[in-house]
């Protein structure tokens, strides 16, 4: 079982502050899919932290407009929470279940089951 976290890019007008409209969470086979809905083209920083075991995205400053409700917990995801770290950092804290590991490759992070 994985998880991939992917920045997704939407088609539309870039502002002086990228917009995060949307967070998804999806089930694929055996891996588990979180995607980041951006404005935008962001830089990010994508590291683990054990004890629990959490994936950490960090971002420039974001404006956080997400609407509705946080999707289920699926897979590895037991849920997520967002927000302002610093003056100069957004982040995306992701909560995994157990048990999990991590491995990372150029374009995502992979996050499976030991």
């Amino acid at each position: 079982m994985g998880l991939v976290a992917a920045v997704w890019l939407q088609t539309t007008l870039a502002s002086a502050q990228p917009v995060v409209s949307a967070v998804s969470v999806a089930e694929e086979g055996r891996s588990t899919r979180l995607v980041l809905h951006l404005s935008q083209r962001a830089d990010y920083r994508v590291f683990l932290l054990n004890e629990p075991m959490r994936l950490v995205l960090e971002l420039p400053p974001v404006a956080w407009r997400l609407k509705g409700t946080q999707p289920p917990a699926a897979g590895l995801v037991a849920g997520y929470r967002f927000g302002q770290f610093d003056r100069t950092t957004s982040r995306l804290v992701v909560d995994l279940a157990p048990p999990g590991r991590g491995r990372r490759s150029p374009f995502a992070v992979a996050v499976g089951a030991k």
